[in-house]
């Protein structure tokens, strides 16, 4: 609307009849005073055609030197002066003009559109109602009225002057093009596109502003691309158009092409280099290319120059939330809401702080203030029902997103939000079927990144991999990390205040990215351990903490991870720094005491199991771990009571139900053991480690009907090494030696003795020593020597000890170099015999069957001399 300078519109002729002195002058007079009058007028018309406004002015003043009073050469001139934008000798001369002759409307709608220019609105209105109430059909002064309410954002008021022009059939191209922005101010984006259609049907259009409109309108539609399109055909017709170089710059920033924006910019503060906007949108673009100590000089100058500007001081607290300087940002959010109670954008940062800093309480109060303001904005519902998340308030979240999604049901962000809720509250379906209706709407690394989290609750690790890597494809780390560096290619730091660092200054390194990404990052380890693929997961943990130097689970995910990798020494370390960080992590001392039960120092590894359930008595994990250290150990009774606890917690938990029948197997309650197998059979009947143990238990109990079934039952399920060796052995005790050898190969293919012992050895092919209380060995301390032979023979059901990773294969080997001895194979026999000695030293029943064996190779050999 600000384009609008002269009329564009048809004016009717005028009404007012011509002075009655013309008709009483003699023809004679009439010449002479008509050649007097005429010939000043049409030197100052021709100046007027030529747009010679000096000579305009020139002419117009020597007019009015003759005759004073002349109202159309006092309007003449006054316009003039108005081009020249020289508003206070226009304003003199149409206040004689409206002296002269108050009843005509000429000199008032002038004066009205001169005191527009100048931005005295209001006093404008005023005069262009004077010229309207005097001529109810000047178009001019409608037109500038419209222009006037547009300004002070009387939006519906303009419309209905425009409206009245187009009706009247006397509206241009100018006239669509000013009533299509302010369709596009007021979001009605299908009118005013179609204003935009119709003003292109002129032949005279102005195609500079038609396409600056068209791109503006574009923009706002967050269609950057098209945007930009528009607006370079605005800037080819009309190079130096400075709002069509504005928005361009801000589209090229929104699809984060920076260097282009800046470039913009730069052309805009050659044109206008008082302009108040430079700084503003300067420092928004070098806050994109996280320059952020050139970014926070330019917040500065803009908010000294503009110091209520919301947009600037809301920028400003985005940049302090990147720094981590919170309470700087919170600062600026609390100022920005005194200065707009009312802007949303400005709250909801707010709420977003009072949540990183844990104010939950805080958040929710300004959720509820914003949701006054706006009861239907998504951005506050989401923010709200992460706070809900947080507080683990589940249910008032999911009403949060519920509505959310009622308001947007094609909403990508809604249902990914509560992909999430549902997989923390465990309903993976629900969460599933959320996840998949946002990728439907839009494929993003958001949703894949939470569908490959559920895929990893629900233990399936190579679906969730598959997610996590696309997932990181579409949004990859080189993206993430192409700005941490300045263009000298080195990582700029910054120190709180301004300024750069120095030697005796504390800096703040400026390397914390997209949180998203990160947690993404964090995932795909978790699942590559999950794969037990150490060195793809300690990849992925050394860029994580490139992104968060600073993490609390580094030494965590760390210490899991050398534990996967058998470096017991190094992972002990990490986990003793991570429990020092962290003290009341259960996760943390649940994984040092998995290392300790490794170590087969039980009594460090109850110790720290006992901790667990005291900083989080309903933790099931840890209680489980200490079932089976008791079990371990013999404490058959301890077990039962922790798993009568674990089960108080969840008693359709199928990890307790079958420890606790291990442990009555154990001690040949096998009614008992029956009973709870059952159960979890009731509960899982799928779950083929429950059929399996049932097998193992039937054949104990000499039912090998019953045994061969579950296992058949189970090998249907899933054909895995377990379920073939526990069908070997009951053919081996049903004397069916050839069919056990068979299933006892298949079982050790499927797991060979290299893949049981491939952790067994350092770097350097030596076996690792371990000292209790960390550190290596040396000649004067006892050191104990962490070996696979000193673990012990298997006890107990397949299945438990392979849930706490703890199974060590010997008996596998003892039952095959059994059953190679009963089909009379000796060699054989030895060499599988002499692995199980290997794998559990120590056990009596192996060196018995080992004798019999050498016995018999000793006999053969005797017969073989004589």
């Amino acid at each position: 609307m600000s384009s609008i300078i002269h009329s564009q519109v048809t004016q009717k002729p005028s009404s007012t009849p011509l002075p009655s002195t013309l008709t009483l002058e003699s023809p004679k007079q009439r010449s002479f005073s008509l050649l007097r009058h005429h010939v000043p007028k049409f030197k100052i018309h021709c100046a007027k055609y030529y747009n010679n406004e000096n000579l305009v002015i020139e002419y117009c003043t020597q007019y009015l030197d003759r005759f004073p009073s002349s109202y159309s050469t006092l309007c003449d001139r006054a316009e003039t002066f108005g081009k020249l934008r020289r508003y206070g000798e226009a304003l003199n001369d149409l206040n004689r003009a409206i002296a002269v002759k108050p009843h005509k409307s000429t000199a008032w709608c002038l004066r009205g559109i001169i005191k527009g220019l100048n931005k005295f609105y209001m006093e404008a209105i005023e005069d262009l109602n004077n010229a309207l109430y005097r001529d109810k059909i000047d178009y001019l002064a409608l037109m500038w009225r419209a222009f006037c309410y547009c300004e002070i954002q009387f939006y519906n008021h303009a419309l209905w002057d425009l409206d009245l022009i187009i009706k009247s059939g006397y509206a241009d191209a100018f006239t669509y093009l000013n009533r299509a922005d302010i369709n596009r101010r007021l979001k009605k984006f299908k009118d005013a596109n179609e204003d935009i259609s119709k003003a292109f049907c002129f032949k005279n259009v102005n195609k500079a502003f038609g396409y600056g409109i068209s791109g503006e309108l574009k923009l706002d539609r967050r269609e950057f691309q098209d945007a930009i399109n528009d607006l370079n055909k605005a800037l080819k017709f009309q190079p130096d158009n400075a709002i069509a170089l504005r928005n361009r710059c801000e589209s090229y920033r929104m699809l984060m092409d920076s260097e282009n924006a800046l470039e913009d910019l730069n052309k805009l503060c050659i044109l206008e280099p008082e302009n108040d906007y430079q700084y503003e949108l300067k420092g928004a673009i070098l806050l994109d290319m996280r320059k952020w100590t050139a970014s926070l000089e330019n917040f500065n100058k803009a908010i000294k120059s503009l110091p209520n500007n919301v947009v600037t001081i809301g920028n400003r607290a985005k940049l302090y939330c990147k720094l981590r300087q919170y309470n700087l940002a919170l600062k600026d959010t609390q100022d920005g809401i005194l200065i707009d109670p009312r802007n949303l954008i400005i709250r909801q940062q707010s709420m977003d702080l009072h949540r990183r800093t844990n104010q939950y309480d805080m958040a929710i109060g300004e959720a509820e203030a914003a949701l006054m303001i706006d009861h239907k904005n998504i951005n506050t519902l989401l923010i709200r029902a992460d706070v809900y998340f947080l507080k683990r308030k589940y249910n008032y979240s999911l009403m949060d997103l519920d509505n959310a999604n009622r308001i947007a049901p094609k909403n990508s962000f809604v249902l990914i939000s509560r992909g999430e809720l549902f997989c923390k509250m465990k309903y993976y379906g629900d969460a599933l079927y959320n996840v998949q209706c946002a990728l439907e709407i839009k494929s993003d690394h958001y949703a894949l990144e939470v569908r490959g989290n559920i895929y990893r609750k629900q233990h399936k690790y190579e679906e969730a991999l598959v997610d996590y890597n696309k997932s990181l494809e579409l949004y990859p780390l080189d993206m993430i990390l192409e700005h941490d560096q300045n263009q000298n290619g080195k990582k700029e730091s910054y120190k709180v205040g301004g300024g750069k660092d120095d030697k005796d200054s504390q800096d703040l390194l400026a390397l914390k990215f997209q949180p998203d990404n990160a947690i993404a990052l964090r995932n795909r380890c978790e699942s590559y351990r999950m794969l037990m693929d150490s060195e793809n997961a300690l990849e992925d943990l050394n860029k994580l903490c490139i992104l968060e130097p600073e993490n609390d689970y580094q030494y965590e995910l760390k210490g899991a991870i050398l534990l996967d990798m058998r470096k017991w020494t190094a992972s002990l370390e990490n986990f003793n720094k991570a429990i020092k960080s962290l003290p009341n992590n259960v996760v943390t001392i649940g994984n040092r005491a998995k290392l300790y039960c490794k170590l087969r120092q039980y009594n460090l590894a109850l110790k720290d199991t006992q901790d667990g359930i005291l900083i989080d008595p309903r933790n099931l994990i840890i209680r489980q771990q200490s079932m089976d250290l008791h079990r371990r150990t013999n404490q058959y009774d301890m077990a039962i009571g922790e798993a009568e606890a674990a089960l108080m917690i969840d008693h359709k938990n199928i990890n307790t139900l079958l420890i606790r029948a291990d442990v009555y197997f154990l001690k040949r309650k096998y009614n008992y053991s029956l009973m709870d197998l059952d159960n979890a059979n009731r509960i899982a009947p799928k779950n083929s480690f429950v059929l399996i143990s049932r097998g193992e238990l039937f054949c104990k109990m000499k039912y090998y009907g019953d045994a061969l079934y579950n296992v058949q039952c189970a090998l249907e399920i899933k054909s895995d090494h377990y379920a073939l060796e526990v069908r070997g052995n009951i053919y081996r005790k049903q004397h069916k030696y050839e069919e056990a050898l068979v299933d006892y190969n298949k079982s050790l293919e499927l797991y060979p003795l290299d893949m049981i012992l491939e952790h067994d050895q350092n770097q350097n092919g030596k076996k690792e020593s371990y000292k209790v209380g960390g550190g290596k060995d040396d000649k004067d301390s006892q050191d104990l020597l962490v070996r696979r032979n000193n673990i012990g023979y298997d006890k107990g059901f397949v299945v438990t000890q392979q849930i706490f990773g703890e199974r060590n294969f010997s008996r596998i080997y003892y039952q095959r170099g059994d059953t190679y001895y009963k089909l009379g194979m000796y060699e054989l026999a030895l060499k599988d015999l002499n692995r199980a000695l290997e794998l559990a030293s120590g056990y009596a029943p192996i060196y018995k069957k080992r004798a019999y064996v050498l016995h018999k190779l000793e006999s053969l050999n005797n017969t073989d001399i004589y």
